[in-house]
This record gives structure tokens, C-alpha cells and sequence, in this order.
């Protein structure tokens, strides 16, 4: 098996774990806040590095995404990492 098909499997893998654990179904409606980002950002990781130790960094972010000890978004192509501060989620909650 060739090493791309070994990342696709890998990537897929990732992308279906996340699926499970934070897609939430209501009334026939698939609820997700952070899926889009998550996702988007597992196809760039693996799109576009190679290196098996980048790769893992890249993924412990979004892992912190979907706790919410992170936030990530996307500008002009580019992933965007910050870090939460105790306030964000204080406000988040209040709304």
C-alpha cells in the first residue's frame, strides 16, 4: 500500500471519528457548531504536510477545538489558531 493511500485512510479515520463523537441529530436535523471548521481544517492537515510529527501537532489543535480550549478559523486559506481565554467561554455560556 502506498504511503498516500495510507494518509487517506488515516485522514478518512479521523474524519469519521469526529463525526460520531460530535454530530448530534434533533428532529431529522444533523447539529453541528464546530464540524465545518474541524473538518475543513483535517483535510487541509493532511492535504498539505507530510510529515508524520506536523501532522500530529495540527491534530491535537483541532482536538482542542472541539473541547473548546481553542479557537480556529480560516482566513484567506490560511488556518488560524488562538488560544481561549477564561472570558470567551464565560460570555459563550452567558449567551
Amino acid at each position: 500500500m502506498s504511503t498516500f493511500s495510507i494518509m487517506n485512510n488515516k485522514k478518512e479515520e479521523i474524519i469519521k471519528s469526529i463525526l460520531k463523537s460530535h454530530l448530534k441529530v434533533d428532529n431529522n436535523l444533523f447539529l453541528s457548531q464546530k464540524l465545518f471548521v474541524a473538518k475543513s481544517a483535517v483535510n487541509w492537515i493532511f492535504d498539505n504536510t507530510k510529515y508524520p510529527d506536523v501532522i500530529k501537532h495540527y491534530l491535537k489543535d483541532v482536538e482542542k477545538y472541539l473541547k473548546g480550549e481553542l479557537l480556529l478559523s480560516w482566513s484567506n486559506g490560511v488556518l488560524i489558531k488562538k488560544k481561549v481565554k477564561t472570558n470567551d467561554i464565560t460570555e459563550k455560556e452567558k449567551k
